[in-house]
């Protein structure tokens, strides 16, 4: 396989995009109301991050409970985990040309 360091930095490069959303919330709101919905904002994305991880790890809990290994339970766990991102995208990316055939 990749060694880790090329995959770390092809994980960095490809979600870069996700730091463009801050500065878009940021422009969306008046001088008086930006420190409160940025602060908002990294509330939201810690919360999210928080619970991914809780739930990365119950589930590796769970996995060990019905007797996987721990390497395999890590490796269940992260399994799904990309299968679902992959199932988020791919419902984003078809949910966007459903939303476009639908506006014409």
């Amino acid at each position: 396989g990749l060694p880790a360091g090329l995959l770390l930095i092809a994980y960095c490069v490809s979600s870069t995009a996700a730091s463009l959303a801050q500065p878009a919330v940021g422009q969306a709101f008046s001088k008086e109301w930006v420190g409160r919905a940025l602060s908002a904002y990294n509330l939201v994305i810690f919360i999210g991050v928080f619970v991914l991880q809780w739930g990365i790890g119950l589930m590796v809990d769970a996995l060990k409970s019905v007797g996987w290994s721990e390497v395999a339970a890590f490796q269940g766990a992260l399994g799904a985990y990309a299968m679902l991102s992959v199932l988020a995208y791919i419902h984003f990316v078809w949910g966007y040309a459903w939303g476009q055939k639908a506006s014409t």
